[in-house]
């Protein structure tokens, strides 16, 4: 499993992917972050995001809805890579037991060591979380965090080149709640 609580104090609990807790626990602090992508490389995004426990389906659409436009972060051994959530579209909320999952397709700008990840890992999703770049250290953001983004797939299948005003178009919702499913 990919994804657990961690405690972080009495009552607190937080959700985390098992990589950042390794290196959470192992860099701390000196996680540093990594340079913005180019602007006008886009990519199709599969995936789930995932409110941090006590928030409710209204609270987590919300919260991911109002991270579009703005730049997530995704921890790679001691590098925060930045991500551009340019455009998503979230789709109903999933109760699972406990936890919430929002599927989603997601146009985003992203770099090529971070694409690797998501092109080369058939079983985990990459994990990101929306960037407070300018108030808090990557380690910090990932401790207070709303909730977070797992990318679990990308769309292969593309044939023309992706812009803000087509993408929509590409989406294949099937595979959205496919790959939602995916995600543990």
């Amino acid at each position: 499993m990919q994804y657990a609580l961690r405690q972080i104090s009495d009552k607190n609990f937080i959700l985390i992917d098992a990589v950042e807790d390794s290196v959470l626990t192992e860099h701390g602090d000196t996680i540093v972050d990594g340079k913005q992508p180019a602007d006008d490389v886009f990519e199709l995004i599969y995936g789930v995001y995932m409110p941090q426990p006590g928030i409710d389906r209204y609270e987590a659409t919300t919260n991911a809805n109002e991270s579009v436009g703005y730049w997530l972060g995704a921890v790679q051994e001691t590098t925060c890579h930045a991500i551009g959530l340019e455009d998503a579209v979230f789709y109903p909320p999933v109760q699972i037991g406990n936890a919430i999952r929002v599927p989603f397709a997601a146009l985003v700008c992203i770099g090529a060591d971070a694409l690797a990840k998501v092109r080369t890992d058939s079983v985990r999703a990459l994990t990101c979380f929306l960037r407070f770049r300018e108030q808090m250290t990557p380690a910090t953001n990932i401790l207070n965090r709303r909730g977070l983004f797992a990318f679990k797939s990308f769309d292969k299948r593309l044939s023309g080149v992706l812009t803000k005003n087509n993408w929509k178009e590409c989406i294949d919702e099937d595979r959205v709640h496919r790959t939602a499913a995916k995600v543990r």
